[in-house]
């Protein structure tokens, strides 16, 4: 099943073959239209009918183009160094252990201002693992 590039790409040289047929129809009715009144010389129908004709040789080049141009390689997804850190937290248990200081002595510090700064989530007491550094 092709791609949906590949598919795109069909449709739009399909398409272009349509604009290509419908403009050459055009351009006979008014070749004829021309000629059977007789205002246009046959000589600048013909130079008309060249310069048409490099059109559509140019149109048929860029269609083919699409066509055959190879795809796209697929995106790769970004690597998670690039994406942004999310912050660790640790609850006060976690946070006495990595500072060496009993879990008391932590609340205490936290109940004067002093010690490093926390998060309330609801009831709950986080510390980012990056402000105990």
């Amino acid at each position: 099943m092709p791609s949906d590039r590949v598919r795109r790409l069909q449709l739009e040289a399909e398409l272009a073959a349509d604009h290509q047929r419908e403009d050459q129809l055009q351009y006979s009715r008014a070749v004829s239209e021309l000629t059977s009144s007789g205002e246009r010389s046959l000589e600048a129908i013909s130079v008309d009918l060249l310069a048409v004709q490099a059109q559509i040789a140019e149109l048929e080049e860029q269609r083919d183009t699409l066509l055959l141009a190879p795809p796209e390689p697929p995106r790769a997804l970004p690597s998670s160094a690039a994406q942004p850190a999310v912050p660790e937290y640790l609850d006060t248990k976690q946070a006495a252990a990595l500072l060496g200081v009993t879990v008391k002595g932590l609340e205490g510090l936290r109940a004067r201002g002093k010690g490093p700064p926390f998060v309330r989530i609801g009831r709950a007491i986080r510390y980012r693992r990056d402000d105990l550094k």
